[in-house]
């Protein structure tokens, strides 16, 4: 519904101010009113409000700028009389005063503590619901309180979309077709928490970009955070605010160089708590994230201690060196995208139905062929520059002589220089050497 179409709402109404009741109180039950006459209901959680779209079965994010709008057309319809004898209509104003104080009202009235609580997904013509071990089509609901939804068909018994086998032979090789579909049942399936990132490494045109969008496609645009630098981008309250509070999906479609400060990023995969807080504020509050995350890279960015934690938060995916020729993909990246999002049901009602264990060795990196692990060891020295260093540097002696400190990290040092790489603090150096 449009802001016009909220205004021709109103104009219709009238709301008589009693003694026993406050301009708060009659806001909250004209907002009421309305979501329950267009099966429109509003809820406040997580520091937004989110609107019901019952075409879609799933509350959308509402800006706080739509929710002062309509206040302020139902304050001039809220009225008191005067007088005894002839009384007369005394109108509200709209004061920014009053719009304030009604939206506080309206955050601890419609507030709940959490959302997206059921075992759900919200398709176009209909909600999934997971019952007796299978997933069942049934009627939207409001009471699912979902925040995000496939905004394409659930099609049932589905089979590998023509288009996607043909997109992971030329760009991955069908040895990774499972991974994919695991992959995709990850991050539809909200009954998996978010446990890994996934990673998308390759050459440039090799369809990790692509790849990347497809997630995307699985989320509306206001759910989905950016991250255009690096890990280091969420290491404080007020980007966690803005880059991950209401957000299904966190990218990185362009990770490089060294990353540093993982302390935010590893809490996002593993249930820690993250604070944020809203710039220009001093209220802060803690939550955990289960939404998902998914980065691209030309190359295993690297990072410190790459092989005490990082590696096996990350889920990798690698590309063919070079992409294949195809009789039925077009070359064009925007087409090849438009023609896969035409897909998008058919994979997600697909990969959906992949047995629930599959998924979850899958997120442990186990699959049949060794695929998962042969990659993640191979970048897991490329991401570690100390591990470079003795892998490459370093031959086993028979000598009890330890070599010098210093030497050691004047040689490690010369061979970050030489990779293009930043050396890690001398300590960490002298306790990775340990």
């Amino acid at each position: 519904m449009t802001s016009k179409d909220v205004a021709e709402y109103y104009k219709t109404q009238d709301y008589h101010l009693h003694d026993t009741t406050t301009v708060e109180q009659i806001v909250e039950a004209a907002v009421k009113m309305r979501a329950e006459e267009q099966s429109c209901p509003l809820n406040y959680c997580k520091g937004s409000f989110w609107r019901y779209d019952p075409d879609l079965g799933y509350y959308k994010r509402t800006c706080h700028s739509i929710i002062q709008l309509e206040i302020s057309e139902i304050l001039p319809r809220i009225y008191t009389e005067s007088g005894a004898r002839e009384p007369r209509r005394i109108r509200q104003k709209a004061t920014s005063q009053k719009i304030k104080a009604t939206i506080s009202w309206l955050e601890t009235r419609l507030g709940l503590q959490e959302m997206d609580a059921n075992t759900a997904i919200a398709f176009k013509n209909g909600t999934l619901y997971f019952r007796n071990i299978c997933w069942e089509l049934g009627e939207h609901s409001p009471s699912n309180n979902l925040t995000y939804g496939i905004e394409a068909d659930w099609v049932e018994d589905a089979d590998c979309p023509p288009m996607f086998n043909e997109f992971v032979r030329t760009s991955y090789g069908l040895a990774w077709l499972n991974m994919l579909r695991g992959v995709f049942a990850y991050h539809a399936d909200p009954r998996y928490g978010c446990s890994v990132i996934t990673m998308i490494i390759g050459n440039s045109g090799t369809g990790k970009g692509v790849t990347e969008r497809l997630l995307e496609k699985m989320y509306s645009k206001e759910s989905i955070g950016v991250i255009t630098s690096g890990f280091r981008d969420l290491n404080s309250p007020e980007k966690v605010s803005q880059l991950v509070v209401g957000k299904r999906l966190i990218a990185l479609p362009d990770l490089q160089g060294h990353q540093d400060g993982l302390g935010a990023i590893l809490s996002l995969t593993d249930g820690g708590i993250l604070t944020a807080r809203a710039l220009y504020s001093n209220i802060t509050r803690q939550f955990v994230f289960d939404g998902r995350v998914v980065a691209c890279s030309t190359q295993a960015p690297a990072m410190d201690n790459a092989g005490v934690g990082m590696t096996r938060r990350l889920l990798t995916l690698k590309t063919l060196d070079r992409r294949l020729e195809s009789g039925l993909l077009p070359s064009d990246g925007v087409a090849l995208e438009m023609m896969l999002h035409n897909e998008i049901g058919a994979l997600l009602s697909w990969s959906l139905q992949m047995p629930e264990q599959e998924v979850k060795d899958i997120l442990k990196l186990k699959d049949p062929a060794g695929l998962l692990q042969e990659v993640s060891l191979g970048y897991e020295s490329q991401m570690d520059s100390v591990r470079i260093f003795i892998d490459c540097s370093l031959v086993p002696s028979e000598s009890t002589c330890v070599p010098d400190t210093d030497y050691l990290y004047k040689a490690y040092k010369l061979l970050c220089m030489h990779l293009g790489d930043k050396a890690c603090h001398r300590d960490n150096f002298v306790k990775r050497m340990r």
